[in-house]
Formats: structure tokens, sequence, C-alpha cells
């Protein structure tokens, strides 16, 4: 039986042991998945990823690691949407988690 591993405040193994970390995209910070990871002793949980359970998701949002990494969020999901320029009236198509760009409208 494996022990459980025990994170100090910087996130860095002070018990060897296995631990849920949950992963966010680098970029989005959006969560992707969890695993079951070992933690040698002395080591942190792998890049882009934490061991604080992400929340339940809210339809229209997505579950986003805050930009200053300490909790996460709940950001709108607009991607796949189009909008509009305000300043030429071109479409806009939305690919990024967010909210409408500034200098743009739904109409």
């Amino acid at each position: 039986m494996s022990n459980t591993a025990v994170l100090d405040e910087n996130g860095i193994a002070t018990v060897a042991g296995d631990i849920t970390v949950y992963h966010y995209d680098e970029e989005t910070r959006e969560y992707t998945s969890s695993s079951v990871e070992y933690l040698a002793l002395g080591v942190g949980t792998p890049a882009h990823s934490c061991a604080d359970a992400p929340p339940e998701a809210i339809s229209g949002y997505v579950v986003c690691r805050t930009a200053t990494l300490n909790g996460w969020e709940h950001v709108p999901d607009h991607r796949g949407e189009t909008v509009y320029s305000t300043e030429n009236g071109n479409p806009v198509l939305i690919t990024q988690p967010g909210d409408y760009p500034a200098d743009t409208t739904t109409k």
C-alpha cells in the first residue's frame, strides 16, 4: 500500500507518495484532466497541474486556473461563436475562453 503524498505551502512533497493532480492547459489555463501521480520527497506536482480539485462545471463556462495560479474560476466559454467588429463589421470567430473581445458585438 502506497503512502499519500503530503505537500508543503510551496507544493513540494514533504512525504513521498501518491496524490491526485489536476492538469490545466498551459495557454488558456483550462482544466483538462486529473491523474494519480507518485511524488518523491522534495518533488512538486508536474508542470501545469495542481493538487486542489476544480469546482463543478457550469453550463456556458469553462473551469480555468486563475491568472495567479492559486485557485480555480469559471470563465465564459463563447468558443465557436461569431461576433462582429464594431470598427469594420468583419466577423470574428471566438477561439479562446473568456469574455467577448473588446470592440466586438453579437449583432
